[in-house]
């Protein structure tokens, strides 16, 4: 009976841990962070001064949402990307860059309803199909940003 108990109870925290997951990463949602002064003169080799992720639910029933990435860097150059993100599996969700731009991944915290964006691919292309505007290359600097809610 016990042990029924605790099945039940371990079955209720992993439907309760996808659905946050689904909620925080596959509706409409926006995720941004500008990192301050401070944070770059830590990270000298750290090029991206914002980025912002948005993101909109599946739509036609089919397995990818779309969405946008964008970057500035420190000189003030902004760069736009559309996105394809899969639905979410466990814990995270898999995205590209249109035109082979490369892959990334979402993970959701439901404890500040931030994701962490890692790099998947040696670099990410912000440009439109065809050419190459910026290259953030996949290095110790650029691997992993953290992001937080913004809508």
């Amino acid at each position: 009976m016990y042990l029924a108990r605790y099945f039940t109870f371990l079955s209720a925290v992993a439907i309760f841990a996808t659905l946050s997951l689904s909620e925080g990463l596959a509706r409409n949602a926006c995720f941004e962070r500008t990192y301050d002064a401070q944070h770059l003169a830590g990270h000298p080799g750290q090029s991206v001064r914002t980025m912002r992720l948005t993101i909109g639910p599946p739509a036609f029933d089919i397995d990818e949402a779309g969405g946008d990435l964008s970057i500035t860097l420190r000189n003030g150059q902004r760069f736009d990307a559309s996105i394809a993100c899969r639905r979410p599996t466990g814990n995270t969700q898999a995205c590209g860059i249109e035109c082979d731009g490369g892959r990334f991944s979402l993970s959701y915290r439901s404890s500040d309803q931030s994701v962490l964006l890692r790099t998947g691919t040696p670099e990410l292309f912000f440009a439109a199909c065809g050419s190459v505007a910026f290259e953030l290359k996949r290095d110790p600097e650029h691997r992993a940003f953290r992001l937080f809610r913004c809508d």
